[in-house]
């Protein structure tokens, strides 16, 4: 019978249920074979995910037990530096094609076919030969702790014969292996690889909870509680944004970008298009931004201003919610989401910004 004395807290910021959930399967002994961390960019899974590596493959017995890392030991002081002989940590590649067909099964109409043409066209994924090499360390027994721990990171960039291949792993697993997989949707997998893994929702970090962690690193109450808002509940942007001003000063651009587009005709967008288009690197950060630019402005004239991420945008949040219906900023939202996903499966950056610019109303 599972014990139900309280067990020491872990050095993660919030996420309490996920932790909880982790620490008693560690501690009680009852562990799955894969887990699964799902939520929101920057929310912490990756972080989540090495602590409990930490804790697998902590010396101290006595701290394992509690479901914790020592901090202290060769074991803990490995997977905090990612070198570990037992620990291997998977992110994914930039470029290249697929390296398969339709994933076995999964294939066809629908929501299987749909992920594997956008997989196919991702600019970043994890292929097969990685999953492979993987498998090569998994036939291995432990070599220096009790278990062989893999942290895939971004599993959702998985393409079809990676995922496949990673199936068989997760149907047959040796009985030391022990995977950890995040992803920012479970809907992104393979229902098969979903089904094989225990999964551990991350949500947002509650804004005081973020806001306390940062007044505990030297940060001033109001400039914690201002990262805390703008975080959008993610506790790993909000502690970097501390750090790293030229994070902050970025977003800043950003917005202005976004504001200078509202404002120009149609004419100047395009040319803004063509600007912007030019440093296609930074557009997935900025069409995030932009998408909670316009959540916010939803939000704002639906009367939910307490809820704006963006709280030092109120003027231009206000005067857009005061000019345009729910449905107007409804549909700005969409249309950038959707640039996001084409951008993501190479469509050309101008010609999807320009698609998107001359999408939304004017300021």
């Amino acid at each position: 019978m599972a014990s139900l004395t309280p067990l020491p807290t872990w050095p993660i910021v919030g996420h309490t249920a996920a932790v909880r959930l982790l620490q008693r399967s560690l501690a009680d002994g009852h562990l799955a074979h894969a887990y699964l961390l799902v939520g929101p960019p920057n929310v912490g899974k990756t972080t989540v995910g090495l602590y409990f590596a930490q804790a697998l493959l902590c010396e101290d017995e006595a701290a394992r037990s509690q479901g914790v890392a020592c901090g202290r030991c060769a074991g803990c002081r490995k997977v905090r530096e990612r070198t570990h002989p037992d620990l291997r940590v998977i992110e994914p590649d930039g470029g290249g094609e697929d390296d398969s067909g339709a994933a076995a099964g999964e294939s066809g109409d629908g929501a299987g076919a749909a992920r594997s043409k956008r997989k196919a066209a991702s600019r970043v994924q994890i292929k097969i030969e990685t999953v492979r090499e993987v498998q090569r360390d998994l036939s291995l027994r432990p070599y220096q702790g009790a278990r062989r721990v893999v942290l895939l990171a971004q599993a959702d960039m998985l393409n079809d014969s990676a995922e496949n291949a990673l199936l068989k792993t997760l149907e047959e697993p040796p009985p030391y292996a022990l995977l950890l997989l995040t992803a920012e949707d479970a809907e992104t997998l393979l229902p098969t690889t979903v089904s094989r893994c225990q999964q551990v929702p991350l949500n947002p970090v509650p804004v005081p909870t973020i806001a306390e962690a940062l007044v505990a690193q030297g940060q001033s109450p109001d400039d914690a509680h201002r990262l805390a808002r703008l975080s959008g509940g993610r506790v790993g942007w909000a502690l970097q944004a501390a750090r790293d001003a030229n994070l902050l000063s970025r977003r800043v651009t950003y917005l202005e970008n976004l504001a200078r587009v509202l404002r120009a005709p149609a004419v100047e967008r395009l040319a803004l298009a063509e600007e912007m288009a030019k440093k296609p690197e930074t557009l997935p950060d900025l069409l995030l931004l932009w998408q909670g630019w316009w959540r916010d402005a939803l939000l704002t004239q639906a009367g939910c201003g307490e809820w704006v991420t963006n709280i030092d945008q109120r003027p231009l949040l206000d005067q857009a919610a005061q000019r345009r219906s729910l449905e107007t900023l409804a549909q700005a939202l969409r249309a950038t989401r959707q640039t996001a996903d084409e951008l993501e499966r190479n469509a050309n950056p101008r010609l999807a910004l320009e698609v998107l610019f001359l999408s939304w109303p004017d300021a």
